[in-house]
Formats: C-alpha cells, sequence, structure tokens
C-alpha cells in the first residue's frame, strides 16, 4: 500500500499532525538512538529535564532519507528542497539534525510548554520558517508522563487565523503571542509511539512535551525542512495554513476555514 493514503492525508488537514507506524527499520532507528545515548552525556539539561543536541551524524541523518522523504514530497506535491534545524535565535545549521532529550522528571513540569516553532518573539528580526517537522522517537513511549511528544490536535487552523489576524497590515516582526489561548476544542494528547514510526507535523501546529516520570530518558530526532522558500520578514506567508502543502489536494477542501 502505497503512502499518504487518503484516509492519511485527510487526518493531517484536520488535525494538523500525522503518525505513521512502523515506517521506518527498527534497526535503523537503533543506530540513530545509540548515536543520541553516546551524546547525551554532553547535554545541558533545564529545569525540566528537556536538554537538547544537534548532530550531523551518518547515523541519525540516515533516518531521513528514503521512505521519510518520499512520504513528504508526496503530501507536498513538490520536491523537498532543504533539510535542516534552525538554532534559536537565528544559526542555521544544514543538514543537521536536532535530538531532543526528556530525562526524568517527576513532579518538575506542571504544563507542557505550548509553542509554535519559528514564530516570532520579542527581540526576534526575522522568522525561523520551516514547512514541516518530522519526528522519529529513538526510544518506545508506551504511556503518558514518559516525556511524550504533545501536540493539539487541530490547533494549525486556529494559530493560522490567529496570526492572520495579527500581521493584517504589518510586517514588523512583534510580539504575537501575547493572548492567544488554545480554544476549549484543542486538547492536549500525549503521543504514544514506538521506535520506526515517524511523525509530520505542520509548522503551526501547538506542540510541547509532557513532563516524564518513567525513570527513563527519552529519546527523538527532529528535521525541520521547507518545501517553498520565501523572505524570513513575510509573516503573511509564514500564516498561510496550506501553501506548502498542494499535494493534499481534495482533502484541504474539507478542512477548509
Amino acid at each position: 500500500m502505497s503512502i499518504p493514503t487518503p484516509a492519511q492525508n485527510d487526518a493531517f488537514a484536520k488535525d494538523g499532525w500525522l503518525k505513521v507506524d512502523g515506517l521506518l527499520d527498527p534497526r535503523l532507528v537503533a543506530g540513530a538512538d545509540a548515536c543520541a545515548a553516546r551524546m547525551e552525556s554532553r547535554v545541558s539539561f533545564n529545569e525540566r529535564g528537556w536538554g537538547q543536541s544537534t548532530t550531523s551524524s551518518r547515523e541519525v541523518m540516515d533516518l531521513f532519507g528514503g521512505p521519510v522523504k518520499s512520504l513528504l514530497e508526496a503530501m507536498a506535491g513538490a520536491p523537498v528542497r532543504t533539510l535542516g534545524v534552525r538554532m534559536y535565535p537565528v544559526a542555521v545549521a544544514n543538514d543537521n539534525c536536532q535530538l531532543a532529550y526528556m530525562r526524568n522528571s517527576p513532579g518538575a513540569c506542571s504544563a507542557y510548554n505550548a509553542h509554535v516553532d519559528g514564530a516570532p518573539n520579542p527581540g526576534q528580526q526575522h522568522l525561523n520558517k520551516h514547512s514541516a517537522m518530522i519526528g522519529v522517537p529513538l526510544t518506545p513511549v508506551r504511556g503518558p508522563l514518559r516525556g511524550n511528544y504533545t501536540v493539539w490536535p487541530g490547533s494549525h487552523r486556529h494559530v493560522s487565523s490567529y496570526l492572520t489576524q495579527s500581521f493584517a497590515g504589518t510586517n514588523a516582526v512583534e510580539a504575537i503571542w501575547g493572548d492567544f489561548v488554545p480554544p476549549a476544542d484543542c486538547l492536549p494528547l500525549q503521543v504514544l509511539a514506538e521506535p520506526g514510526d515517524v511523525l509530520v507535523i505542520h509548522h503551526l501546529l501547538l506542540h510541547g512535551t509532557a513532563c516524564n516520570a518513567s525513570g527513563e530518558t527519552r529519546r527523538m530526532a527532529f528535521f525541520r525542512v521547507n518545501f517553498e522558500f520565501y523572505a524570513d520578514t513575510d509573516l503573511a506567508r509564514f500564516a498561510d495554513l496550506w501553501g506548502d502543502w498542494r499535494g493534499l489536494g481534495r482533502e484541504l477542501e474539507s478542512h477548509a476555514d
């Protein structure tokens, strides 16, 4: 069966994220996890137990090739033009992967730290723009409160509407998150996943991380991908919900606002 299926495209259009079970060979993921585990001793962790690093190691970068790249290009309707991770505030490291760690942190956090990557914050002069984020779990997450990657399904539509209104009539980069509250119909979902699963995340989807009370470090690899290029001061283009996703076709029509 070819992917994405119409049902998968429809789910992504509706929810703003998609999990494809078992897309990657677990042996490939195990090699990437071994690399991430070796790097963990050099990672700085915050009070929530969260830390990150970047790598261009072949074991990790190989996660993006083959079926993942093909999946993205089918959904976008265009070649994946660049691959990289933008490390804040503006530094760009092409052909790098972000490794995210969530250590044991029982009671250390009560919130998920919901956010949208790349949106302007106070003091930023440019967008950190990307079309999509790919998440590859390197360790199993089989229950809640295990450092789960957490999403707010459907929030991408509300974020797009909010940003469009906030950016109307201006090209100035401003702080725009002060009065944004996720609607009542957007509840956080802690994602359960196995090594070999792949997450496709819309660039406007609210996401965060659950606390980790499992006693084990959760490790994930993230790739930020661009399908289209535009100026990093083009706020209206950043707020465009489906400008980068022509391959979804008719699935978009039933979820248009």
